[in-house]
């Protein structure tokens, strides 16, 4: 079946004529949002994005929140009176798993599995959430904790008294949870319950752990940390408008790749690593190794991102909102009819291995097309 699929592409290729369009990251969008009367004026400032249930989510910081499933078009899903704010108003990270959007902010968890109806529950402490192995595990000035459902938290590990709050950072990826709250020490579990902590070890960069008397080095605070492609990210902050992009294979040992404004999140998407920046700029790398800087279209601070139905949203000040092309690209031009691959989600289209397969077949990078008849070389669609 393959060879006969295989075959009738290579007609196709034979017949056809193919334009692509250009690095759809290399154009953003503005989607702007009234926000909520508040004091006699509008909330300017968007602080969190997550992609969930085919749903994006936006919060602005009076806690009000605004739903999409395109990026172009938001629903409030969660308003707040004039003059009012509401408890969610802290918060500053959201992220989606087990069917659900979790929001930490203080000792509450804020849970929601449709982004509109949200419940409270009192716990632990926490700044940051991530999930893996079917546990969340939180960070934050305290320690680290970890639970089965979101509601009910046991303490796992106390942050070390006496170091340096070098901020808080987690992620899961390759069967282990990484977590970094203090500027020299990094916590390591693969089962979220036992932990081993081990010593930073940071290089290509002018890091100290605290007592260092050496000249010229700095504390980094660390912020979001991302798991994509085999490799863990992480931001982190360190002197005057300095961040700092840190990659790992292991979560141990840190290597510097990429200096900037203050870094404010990273997310991984479509085989992609994103990260935003005060004043508005955006990169983007395929490997976290090699950056390319793109032009948002705005140097207001943007200050968190999600990818979600073949696209990038970020958010930040402004209210500045800013979605990429869609990461299909397109074909036009054809003597037998276009080729259209713009409509996502449907299931006659080529996967990220078949697209490797046809490049080498081929010599060319091809993208993702819908056929009029399915073509999939290894029988997995995206």
């Amino acid at each position: 079946m393959k060879k006969v699929i295989f075959s009738v592409f290579c007609l196709l290729i034979s017949c056809a004529h193919f334009s692509f369009a250009e690095d759809p990251l290399n154009t953003w969008h503005t989607r702007a949002i009234s926000g909520p009367i508040v004091n006699g004026s509008y909330s300017d400032n968007f602080n969190a994005a997550v992609y969930g249930n085919n749903t994006f989510l936006i919060k602005d910081d009076v806690g009000q929140i605004y739903t999409s499933q395109d990026g172009i078009t938001w629903t409030i899903s969660v308003s707040v009176y004039p003059g009012n704010s509401s408890p969610m108003a802290n918060v500053n990270h959201i992220i989606y798993a087990n069917g659900m959007f979790v929001a930490p902010y203080g000792s509450t968890i804020f849970i929601s599995s449709d982004g509109t109806n949200w419940t409270a529950h009192s716990t632990i402490h926490a700044v940051r959430i991530t999930y893996g192995n079917n546990i969340f595990a939180g960070i934050d000035w305290s320690g680290i904790a970890t639970s089965s459902n979101g509601t009910n938290w046991t303490e796992r590990i106390n942050r070390p008294t006496g170091l340096f709050a070098g901020g808080f950072a987690i992620a899961y990826g390759s069967n282990m949870f990484v977590a970094i709250m203090d500027s020299s020490t990094v916590s390591i579990s693969s089962n979220g319950a036992d932990w081993t902590q081990k010593t930073l070890q940071i290089e290509g960069a002018d890091y100290k752990t605290p007592g260092d008397p050496s000249n010229g080095t700095v504390d980094y605070t660390f912020g979001d940390m991302i798991y994509g492609n085999g490799i863990f990210l992480v931001t982190a902050q360190g002197g005057l408008n300095n961040g700092v992009i840190f990659s790992s294979l292991d979560g141990i040992k840190w290597t510097k790749r990429l200096s900037a404004n203050y870094f404010n999140a990273i997310t991984f998407g479509k085989n992609i690593f994103t990260a935003v920046t005060d004043y508005g700029s955006i990169f983007t790398s395929a490997d976290g190794i090699k950056w390319v800087t793109r032009n948002s279209g705005t140097t207001f601070h943007l200050n968190d991102i999600a990818y979600g139905n073949n696209t990038f949203v970020a958010v930040g000040k402004g209210p500045a909102i800013r979605q990429s092309d869609a990461l299909v690209p397109v074909v036009h031009d054809t003597p037998i009819g276009n080729i259209d691959i713009t409509s996502a989600g449907s299931s006659d289209r080529i996967d990220g291995q078949d697209l490797y397969l046809l490049s080498k077949s081929f010599g060319s990078a091809l993208g993702g097309p819908k056929w009029n008849s399915s073509i999939d070389l290894d029988d997995n669609f995206l």
